[in-house]
């Protein structure tokens, strides 16, 4: 059984990269009295270890070949010479082996003297992406750093396709070819009419298998562990400063243990799973925080056997209710520990019985684990094409420790469908606030809508009202925003309704749909409520929950600089008949064209109950920071609600108050009906109760503004919003919890 810790080092004189294993080798020894380093994996554990120091260098990476053939060795006898000379020859020495390594350019040829017992890997990175229009002497590029096996690149551009030809230095030739497709303003003098989507994992890619279906052939192992409840002494450490106290303050936490499917993996393994929690005893001891991981060891169980890596997550403690928040948390862990290593094809998670294999528990991780692959490339050519060429992770296994029957198995898997599902409206909510503008407009969205529509396989039915059907329906507090722009208002209307056509509920759903504002230097997270609409309508269509009809509306436009732009203290009228006086400080657009919205929504449509998404106000902002979103709602009942679901999908909410008697006077105008933004103080109420004017008094609605967790300054889009309207719109057809509701249909 081989232990390893990995680090990297580098060599200075010819730059090449190489991964030095520092192997710890634990063999079992049952001899008695044998004069080595032993080593034990606990108080508790009686298996004695006899310690070999072994160093082996390896190239970062390896080809695939090179990989199935991977065996790790033992040199009991082995002495080692290290040395580096400054012309940039390399020597390593063992009793086994010899390699030289000269550097000649950007290549590397090794020479090896015998190999009766070691191997090397070596690494294919790439260099500089040639971009199109560069010039002929740049066609061929040497290697970043000087690390490549590759020797250049050439690239072929025509309108539609890029071709990348890599050259390696056996002269073959990998080509590559995808095509090219952003339509934006530097290319022509007409907007963007479609904005590309990200492309989601894999559906099939996440599993749920049994103990025994689970063979140990996974490149990767994660084991779920739960730190022990402490007891009560434990608990009241530090209450007096007597003698007997102080030493409760110095007592250390129970020590953590390996359970149920953990412990029995450890006695495969051994007990090399007991040592590295022996070794990484800090990271379990206060709590197993949720989502921490020790570092990663590879073990060889076998000699000649390839190598395994190893990962402890912890689940928080035992006595603890599991939350949805550990669920979410356990499934971006579970993401991150497959994007460490590019060479992981597939990977198994050991969930411990504690932590369940309910639907709810399966949805909620493939949710998370789902979203976590996120990353917005679809601008960035050469980050495509290095992705692929990336080896493919190909199986990610659920391993729960409980039995699964064959009707639980089909439920199982119709949860993790649900879970993916639920992650392609967030992939979506984050591609079109991640947009740049030169590709998002009113034009674009619309047509991402008609996308939405099409393939949802006639579960829902999209309608765009352009700027003559909604000069019919009387919108002018709408259409007063866009009057400025050059592309025409988009007023996106999408119907969901189930197959069966029972329908016990009409629900209905407002985004902010301003796409540009020229007053702010940065507005991309303004949108943030159409993103959140239209994603929670791809992630609807997917799921298909009945006995609900749901409409997803956005009235996009852009704000822009024109002779024909609306003006401070301009009076407007709004489509229920209700005149605007636009504040003289206005910074208030998206609550004008959601004031039409909302009218169309009750109005037309007849929607029972109506909430609306927007980043309409930075107030809210400055009182709740990033992490929450505020309510605005006078329906006690829809509060709870959305509350209950705040916590059960992760999109954190807190109510805030709405009372008119106290901040209504700051809406009031001398020339209209109302203002549409208030003074300087309390502006996230006065938001909520401008948009209340246009929504029958009785009408369940509420306000939901979205400013700050929309957004993250360093990561971009969070696709907050898409997953708790999602939810909010299943429930409205079934009274049970998350998406459990779909998969028991």
């Amino acid at each position: 059984m081989t232990v390893a810790t990995e680090y990297t080092s580098y060599s200075t004189a010819d730059q090449t990269c190489f991964t030095e294993l520092t192997r710890d080798t634990y063999i079992f020894d049952s001899r008695p009295n044998h004069h080595h380093h032993n080593v034990r994996g606990g108080d508790d554990d009686t298996t004695c270890y006899t310690k070999i120091e072994e160093t082996i260098y390896e190239d970062e990476t390896s080809t695939e070949a090179s990989t199935d053939c991977e065996t790790s060795h033992d040199f009991s006898q082995s002495t080692h010479d290290y040395s580096e000379s400054t012309e940039g020859r390399t020597n390593y020495t063992t009793d086994h082996s010899e390699y030289t390594e000269e550097e000649e350019g950007n290549r590397s040829e090794y020479t090896e003297a015998t190999s009766q017992s070691t191997h090397y890997r070596r690494k294919y990175s790439y260099g500089e992406i040639l971009y199109p229009n560069t010039s002929s002497e740049d066609q061929t590029s040497q290697t970043s750093s000087n690390r490549s096996d590759y020797t250049g690149y050439s690239s072929q551009y025509t309108d539609d396709q890029i071709i990348y030809t890599v050259r390696t230095a056996d002269e073959s030739e990998c080509t590559e070819e995808f095509e090219v497709s952003l339509n934006d303003w530097s290319h022509a003098d007409d907007a963007s009419r479609e904005m590309p989507w990200t492309d989601s994992k894999n559906s099939s890619l996440l599993s749920i298998l049994t103990e025994e279906e689970c063979a140990k052939d996974c490149d990767l192992i994660i084991v779920g562990m739960f730190a022990p409840a402490e007891d009560d002494d434990a608990s009241e450490m530090g209450g007096s400063s007597s003698g007997g106290s102080g030493r409760n303050r110095n007592r250390e936490p129970p020590q953590p243990v390996l359970l149920g499917t953990a412990a029995a993996l450890d006695d495969y393994l051994g007990g090399a799973l007991s040592v590295l929690l022996l070794k990484q005893y800090k990271v379990f001891k206060h709590g197993a925080l949720v989502g921490s991981m020790t570092p990663t060891i590879r073990i060889s169980v076998g000699y000649g056997k390839k190598t395994k890596k190893y990962i402890l997550l912890g689940l928080g403690t035992q006595d603890k209710e599991v939350e949805p928040t550990t669920l979410f948390e356990v499934g971006s862990a579970l993401a991150s520990a497959c994007k460490q290593d590019d060479k992981i094809k597939s990977c198994a998670l050991h969930m411990p019985s504690k932590l369940g294999s309910s639907t709810t528990t399966l949805t909620n991780i493939a949710s998370s684990f789902y979203s976590a692959f996120y990353k917005d490339s679809r601008y960035n050519v050469g980050i495509q094409f290095k992705n692929n060429t990336k080896p493919r992770l190909s199986s990610v296994i659920l391993v729960p420790e409980n039995d699964i029957s064959a009707s639980s198995q089909v439920e199982a898997d119709a949860a993790l469908a649900a879970g993916y599902s639920i992650s392609k409206g967030i992939y979506l909510a984050c591609d079109i606030v991640n947009a740049p503008h030169s590709i998002l407009n009113s034009v674009s969205l619309a047509n991402t809508a008609r996308r939405i529509a099409e393939e949802s396989h006639g579960l829902i039915e999209c309608i765009i009202l352009g700027q003559e059907e909604c000069e019919k329906r009387g919108m002018g507090s709408y259409l007063a925003v866009g009057r400025g722009s050059e592309s025409e208002p988009q007023f996106i209307h999408l119907t969901y309704r189930p197959l069966d056509g029972i329908i016990n509920k009409k629900v209905g759903v407002v985004g902010n749909g301003l796409l540009l504002d020229t007053r702010g230097h940065n507005t991309t997270f303004d949108y943030g409520g159409a993103a959140a609409v239209l994603g929670a309508a791809r992630a609807t269509a997917a799921l298909a929950p009945s006995g609900v009809e749901a409409h997803f509306i956005v009235a996009s436009c852009e704000n822009m600089i024109g002779g024909r732009s609306r003006l401070p203290t301009n009076v407007l009228t709004a489509s229920n008949g209700m005149t605007i006086e636009v504040n003289a400080d206005d910074d208030a657009e998206g609550l004008l064209t959601i004031a039409d919205a909302l009218v169309y929504a009750e109005k037309e449509v007849g929607c029972k109950e109506i909430i609306e998404l927007s980043a309409s106000t930075g107030a809210c902002m400055v009182i709740l920071g990033t992490g929450y979103a505020g309510v605005f709602t006078q329906n006690n009942d829809l509060a709870d609600e959305i509350e209950s679901i705040s916590k059960v999908t992760g999109d954190k909410t807190w109510r805030m108050p709405l009372v008119e008697n106290e901040y209504n006077s700051k809406l009031r105008s001398r020339v209209a009906d109302i203002k549409n933004c208030g003074t300087r103080y309390g502006g996230a109420i006065t938001a909520g109760l401008f948009l209340k004017k246009f929504v029958k008094k009785k009408r369940p609605f509420a306000h939901i503004d979205i400013a700050g967790p929309v957004w993250k300054e360093n990561t971009g889009a969070t696709g907050f919003g898409a997953k708790l309207v999602t939810e909010w719109v299943c429930r409205k057809g079934r009274k049970d919890e998350i998406l459990g509701i779909v998969v028991g249909a």
